[in-house]
C-alpha cells in the first residue's frame, strides 16, 4: 500500500545505514551452461562444462586468465548487466577451485576488473598473495571487497582465475561463483548532495512526459533538473512541474527515474553507465519530496520499478496527493509481490498533470524494512 507521511520542520539529518547495498547471492554456476566464461589474456583451452555442474577448462603451461564476461553474459544473477554492484557486502568467494596434472603445484591469482575504466584488482591487492593449489586438491578462496575503492565495488565488470605459468598441461574446474556478507535491512539509494556522484544527480533524469518538465523539450534527459544545495538536508534535486499539460487528452506530469549508476550521467546522455539494483531485500521504497505552489494545489505521483529487462511495475496502492504545501512528505510504495526486484533497471516516480506550475524538490531515495512513519529516521531540533 501506498502511504503519504510529512514532517513539519527540518534541520539535520541521522543516516542510518549504508547507501547503494546489495544481498549476497550467487553469481554464477554452470549446470548446463559456461554462462558466458571466456579467456582473458594469455592462453586457455577448452572452456565448457561438465555433468557436475562445474565450469571447466585447460592450461598448456605458458599460463593465462579466465574470466566472467564483462557483459555478464547468461549469468545467474542480473544477466545481461555488464557487471554488478557489491556494495554493503564483504567477500567474493570461488567455490572448489580445482586442478590435475603433473604439476604437483600450481601458483593462481585471483583478480577483479571494477568500475567505467575497468581497472584490474589482482591478488596482491585483493589478498596480498597468490594462492597455491596442489594438484587434486579443491580450495575455496574469499577474496575481500573492503580494499576496493567504493566506485569500484558498485561497479566490478568482472571476475576470474590467472594461472601463472607452469610445466605441464592441466585441467581445472570451478563449481561456483558467489558474494558474501549480510543483507543490510536500509539503504540510501540517492541524496542528491552537491558532493553525490554525477555532479549531484546520482544517474537521475527525466524518462518520460519530458514536456511537464520545465526546461526538459521531452527528452530523456538530465535538462529541466538542477541541485539546490541549500533544499531539504544536505542538498535537494528540483525542478519545474508545468501545470496544464495533456498527452493524448490527458493531463499528464514529468517522470524521473534512477539507475544504479557510476556518476556518469550528466557526461554521457544515455543510461549506458547504470548498474541493476537489487532491493530484494527491502519491502518499501521512500522519496522525500515537497512541493511549493498556490495554496490548495497538489499533485498525485505514483512509485514505480523498471526491472527484469525493463518490465514497468508501479508499487502498491497508486495513486497518492503530494500536497503543494512547502512540506517535506515521504511517499512510500511497497514492493511485495513485484517480480525481478534483484534485477532492477530504475526506480522512479510518475507524476500526475494539475492545474498550475508547481517546484518540486526530492531530498533523497531510500529502501527499507520498517512500517514507515512520520519521522523516521529524521532527526528534529
Amino acid at each position: 500500500m501506498l502511504r503519504l507521511n510529512h514532517f513539519l520542520s527540518l534541520a539535520l539529518v541521522l543516516w542510518v545505514g549504508s547507501a547503494l547495498a546489495q544481498s549476497p547471492h550467487v553469481l554464477n554456476t554452470f549446470d548446463g551452461t559456461d554462462e558466458g566464461w571466456e579467456q582473458g589474456f594469455g592462453t586457455i583451452q577448452n572452456i565448457n562444462y561438465d555433468e557436475n555442474g562445474r565450469l571447466t577448462w585447460e592450461t598448456d603451461g605458458s599460463g593465462g586468465a579466465i574470466r566472467d564476461n564483462f557483459n555478464n553474459l547468461n549469468a545467474i544473477f542480473q544477466p545481461q548487466a555488464g557487471g554488478v554492484d557489491l556494495t554493503g557486502l564483504s567477500a567474493v568467494e570461488f567455490v572448489n577451485v580445482m586442478y590435475t596434472g603433473d604439476d604437483p603445484t600450481i601458483n593462481v591469482e585471483f583478480f577483479m576488473q571494477c568500475g567505467v575504466g575497468y581497472t584490474y584488482k589482482g591478488s596482491s591487492a585483493l589478498i596480498g598473495h597468490d594462492v597455491q593449489f596442489v594438484s587434486g586438491v579443491p580450495q575455496s578462496i574469499t577474496v575481500p571487497l573492503s580494499v576496493l575503492l567504493p566506485t569500484e565495488i558498485a561497479w566490478v565488470t568482472s571476475w576470474g582465475i590467472n594461472i601463472r605459468a607452469h610445466t605441464a598441461q592441466a585441467q581445472w574446474s570451478l563449481e561456483e561463483v558467489r558474494s558474501l556478507g549480510p543483507s543490510l535491512t536500509e539503504r540510501y539509494i540517492a541524496r542528491f548532495t552537491p558532493e553525490s556522484p554525477d555532479n549531484g544527480f546520482q544517474s537521475v533524469f527525466v524518462n518520460f512526459n519530458g514536456d511537464a518538465i520545465q526546461g526538459n523539450g521531452n527528452v530523456q534527459s538530465q535538462a529541466g533538473l538542477s541541485i539546490n544545495p541549500a533544499a531539504g538536508v544536505d542538498g535537494a534535486l528540483e525542478f519545474v512541474s508545468l501545470g496544464g499539460i495533456t498527452s493524448g487528452g490527458n493531463g499528464i506530469g514529468g517522470a524521473l527515474s534512477i539507475g544504479n549508476g557510476a556518476g556518469k550521467f550528466s557526461e554521457v546522455p544515455n543510461d549506458y553507465y547504470s548498474r541493476p539494483t537489487d532491493i530484494s531485500n527491502y519491502q518499501f521504497i521512500d522519496w522525500m519530496c515537497r512541493a511549493t505552489g498556490p495554496e490548495g494545489e497538489s499533485i498525485g505521483a505514483a512509485l514505480f520499478i523498471q526491472s527484469g529487462g525493463y518490465n514497468y511495475q508501479n508499487l502498491g496502492g497508486q495513486p497518492v496527493n503530494l500536497p503543494a504545501d512547502g512540506q517535506w512528505h515521504k511517499l512510500t510504495g511497497e514492493l511485495t509481490g513485484l517480480n525481478f526486484v534483484d534485477n532492477v533497471e530504475r526506480i522512479g516516480i510518475n507524476f500526475y498533470g494539475h492545474p498550475t506550475d508547481l517546484t518540486i524538490q526530492v531530498d533523497h531515495i531510500r529502501g527499507h524494512n520498517d512500517q514507515p512513519t512520520d519521522v523516521q529516521n529524521w532527526s528534529l531540533y
